[in-house]
């Protein structure tokens, strides 16, 4: 708790020129800064509870952390023998949330949500915050929807489903007045949902409510619309309905909201058991293309339309609501005959009520969203100006022209007409107006090489618009130039590259419409994590990068490029190679490097990662370790799998000659029985593991790597007394540093696999879930009986030890244990209809895989697919 600091080292005149006592609250620590006018022995007191002793000098600043101190009011006494000094400072909301991403821990490890962009937190508690909703406003909007339905002899309610932070606001991390409501003021346009919701009712990693908790938020909302008790419209649910246990990912333990360390506490709480609402009875999805397209969608948010024969209610319903409701949507659907879900944005459509005619309109709302409405008047000259977007697709550039097809779509995604204007580096080239879709075609024989600028403005006839710009280089849109190949590309001088790969090589780097995957701040954390844990144990780890064979023979691509976008550049502490290869490293037949470039590489890795020495230093010693003799290579450009072109040019380099390099001196491959179980293979790689007493160092050395290593692997062998290759899919074996003792971790993965890579958090304390294989030994029906027996395997070929549910049609049928692998069901089916069924296997997550869900189908008669 105790933190001096003399009037040596910092000055307090700039803040303090006459006050004997100063407070401010930085970072949620209590500042105390005191001028005194000699030394001597001081107590503190805080809220009249005494805290310390202190001898202190004429200057002094005592930090008092406040992360456990809930009190909106610290008052300071600061006594002495001969004198005594008070102050008092009032914490302000925002002095709680600063620092933080999104979710901030209350009092009993109860989570909120802050910083969000309804200021969730600020608009109840902070008195200084300046509320968005004009109240009057809003009422006149939602009493032309009352006067609206009413007329048109439809029930209608507008419910608000409260913030966590007030139905759980005893355990904010500060004393709160009486919060500000806009549901205060609006009592007989929207019903607070607050007095039936309780803790229980909330989510402990989450924002949200749980789906348990529909049970007795729908009822109460269809007492309120039709006069019945709760407990009248509880019981017929629960007689259509059942609880399951599930999983649920919670939206505050997120990576981009949570604020904390992820620990243990972290890791087991990300993800809950919850229960979800499951339904008895059968019952439909319709099909979206079945909605007029004018309904289907807002925005992004897609419209779901369900059919129950079996509801408790002989209804229809329209529910407009917000994310919240995706925890009542099961219980909504038990209880209308039909329900149409739709996330309206507060562009309220009355046409959708005209297509629909529902009995009942439920709207639905999470108290924070009210913060920022829109006020539409539904009357007889009622219409809706939505917002306009500009979209493009089949977006081409070549040498000649730049080619795209332009939608000017509203909210709903409905084609509009408007005024488009089009701009090449802000020079107009076309103007006219349209309706999508519009297809332009621009020449661009006059235009350089490199990069410009394309900017598309519309306005439609309602004055909404919307503003398109893109960047791009000539000779972009490079996947139509791929049509008609199989994964070789020829380039200019029979240089020839890959296409159509997982990791999409080219299109990553050179294709400015591509969409990179890597969530780079994610890696970066990833790698923090893997090098703290290898710190801790003294391991040396670095992580490499060879580059991919477009880049380094950029110029021998068949169309011309601009730089390169490359991943890499926003990886922290990642060691790219690209300055030691030339375009004669690579093989011209193959994706990979050739070996003799590989001697040079490890060279530069091993002054990298392992001592002093210079990479000259260490290639010679490599040198004299191997041998360097004529071979040749069969390149995987040139299977029948990856060729693309004619078979002459195929057979003069299918095989080219080449140099390989072996060890001169003898080595010994360690047998896999010698290699602990859960490292001897990850997916279907075997892990390898080689001893050389004469390497070049006396060191042992982890190696994680993708198939990019094959031609390092003899310079590695004798770089290293003992090294173990393992291909971990990004997937770190933290068990494998405490079995192999290594001195040093070295990653290397080819540059276009740093695409898709996977996040583990790498801690003392976390395990790391991998995902699981399946297979099924037995699936079959006889004499009305389905037989199970499915074998579970994790990636590292283990066998897996977990729960696993049995669910025929959404119905829960079996409970058991996968026991080593295995898990058998049978199951009489006497009681099902002919027909096609489903069954969903739910296989729990365990200490150190992944929750997985299996999908069979089969017909009572004995069909299985």
């Amino acid at each position: 708790m105790r933190n001096i600091t003399n009037s040596n080292n910092i000055t307090y005149s700039d803040f303090m020129p006459s006050k004997r006592i100063n407070l401010e609250i930085k970072d949620n620590i209590l500042l105390i800064h005191i001028k005194t006018h000699t030394t001597r022995e001081y107590t503190l007191f805080i809220n009249g509870k005494e805290i310390d002793n202190i001898m202190v000098d004429t200057e002094f600043t005592y930090e008092y952390p406040l992360k456990y101190v809930f009190t909106k009011y610290l008052k300071v006494k600061v006594v002495s023998k001969d004198e005594t000094f008070t102050g008092s400072i009032e914490r302000t909301v925002v002095s709680y949330t600063k620092g933080l991403k999104k979710s901030m821990l209350g009092k009993d490890n109860q989570f909120f949500l802050v910083n969000d962009k309804n200021q969730d937190l600020r608009q109840h508690y902070d008195k200084h915050y300046t509320p968005h909703m004009n109240v009057e406003e809003f009422k006149k909007s939602v009493k032309s929807k009352q006067e609206y339905f009413s007329h048109n002899n439809i029930k209608y309610g507008f419910f608000v489903v409260p913030d966590k932070c007030i139905t759980l606001r005893k355990y904010l991390p500060f004393e709160t007045d009486t919060p500000h409501r806009y549901v205060d003021k609006l009592e007989g346009y929207v019903t607070d949902l607050h007095p039936i919701i309780t803790k229980a009712d909330t989510l402990f990693n989450d924002t949200h409510i749980t789906m348990k908790s529909s049970l007795k938020v729908v009822p109460f909302i269809l007492s309120r619309l039709h006069g019945q008790s709760p407990e009248h419209y509880r019981k017929m649910l629960d007689e259509r309905t059942f609880l399951i246990p599930t999983e649920h990912e919670g939206d505050l333990f997120a990576y981009k909201n949570w604020s904390y360390q992820r620990d243990r506490f972290h890791q087991e709480n990300s993800i809950m058991e919850t229960e979800s609402v499951e339904l008895k009875d059968e019952y439909e999805k319709v099909n979206p293309d079945e909605i007029p397209a004018k309904f289907r969608y807002v925005s992004i948010r897609q419209s779901r339309h369900y059919r129950n024969k079996n509801s408790v209610l002989d209804k229809k319903a329209i529910v407009i609501h917000d994310s919240t409701t995706e925890q009542l949507l099961n219980t909504f659907i038990a209880t209308y005959r039909e329900v149409f879900f739709y996330w309206d944005h507060w562009y309220f459509n009355r046409d959708l009520v005209e297509w629909f005619k529902p009995d009942d309109v439920i709207e639905i709302r999470t108290e924070r969203f009210l913060e920022n409405p829109l006020y539409p008047i539904v009357d007889e000259d009622y219409t809706v100006n939505y917002p306009i977007t500009i979209s493009l697709k089949d977006y081409d550039v070549d040498c000649d022209s730049l080619k795209f097809t332009l939608n000017v779509t509203d909210y709903c995604r409905m084609p509009v007409e408007s005024n488009v204007k089009v701009f090449i580096d802000e020079v107009k080239v076309n103007e006219g107006f349209y309706k999508s879709p519009i297809h332009m075609k621009l020449p661009l024989s006059s235009y350089s090489t490199g990069d410009h600028e394309l900017r598309i403005v519309a306005f439609d006839t309602n004055c909404q618009s919307d503003e398109l710009c893109r960047s791009f280089p000539l000779y972009e849109g490079l996947d139509s130039m791929f049509d008609g190949l199989k994964i070789t590309l020829k380039g200019k001088k029979d240089t020839f590259f890959r296409v159509h790969d997982r990791n999409s090589e080219i299109l990553q780097h050179y294709d400015r419409t591509y969409t990179p995957r890597i969530d780079a701040d994610k890696f970066n954390e990833c790698m923090a994590f893997k090098r703290s844990f290898a710190t801790g144990r003294n391991v040396s780890y670095r992580v490499f990068c060879i580059p991919d064979k477009s880049i380094i023979l950029r110029e021998h691509l068949p169309f011309n490029t601009v730089n390169p976008i490359r991943v890499i550049d926003k990886l922290d502490d990642v060691n790219d190679l690209s300055e030691y290869l030339t375009g004669d490293d690579y093989l011209l037949n193959d994706t990979k490097l050739s070996d003799e470039s590989c001697i040079r590489l490890v060279a530069y890795m091993l002054s990298i990662a392992c001592s002093d020495e210079s990479a000259d230093e260490y290639e010679k010693k490599i040198l004299e370790r191997v041998d360097v003799t004529a071979s040749e290579h069969r390149g995987n450009l040139f299977t029948s799998k990856a060729w693309s072109y004619d078979e002459k040019l195929k057979d003069k380099y299918y095989s080219i000659p080449t140099m390989k390099v072996s060890l001169k001196n003898s080595f010994v491959e360690v047998d896999t029985d010698n290699i602990p179980v859960e490292s001897r293979q990850f997916g279907s790689i075997k892990s390898r593991y080689y001893r050389n007493d004469n390497a070049v160092l006396d060191m042992k050395a982890i190696i994680l790597h993708d198939s990019s290593i094959n031609p390092m692997i003899v310079p590695l062998i004798a770089s290293f007394k003992e090294v173990f290759f393992y291909w971990d899919q990004w997937y770190f074996n933290k068990h494998l540093l405490d079995w192999f003792d290594a001195s040093v971790i070295l990653e290397i993965r080819e540059e276009s696999s740093f695409e898709n890579p996977v996040y583990p958090v790498v801690s003392e304390i976390d395990e790391i879930r991998i995902p699981t294989t399946e297979r099924f030994t037995v699936f079959e029906v006889r004499d009305n009986v389905l037989y199970v027996q499915l074998e579970v395997r994790d990636l590292k070929n283990l066998p897996v030890n977990t729960g696993c549910k049995f669910i025929i049609d959404e119905k829960a049928v079996f409970t058991d244990s996968i026991t080593d692998s295995t898990v058998s069901f049978c199951h009489d089916l006497v009681d099902l209809s002919t027909g096609e069924h489903t069954l969903k296997i739910v296989i729990e997550a365990g200490k150190t895989t992944r929750a997985k869900v299996l999908k069979k189908h089969f017909t009572k008669g004995g069909h299985v697919k």
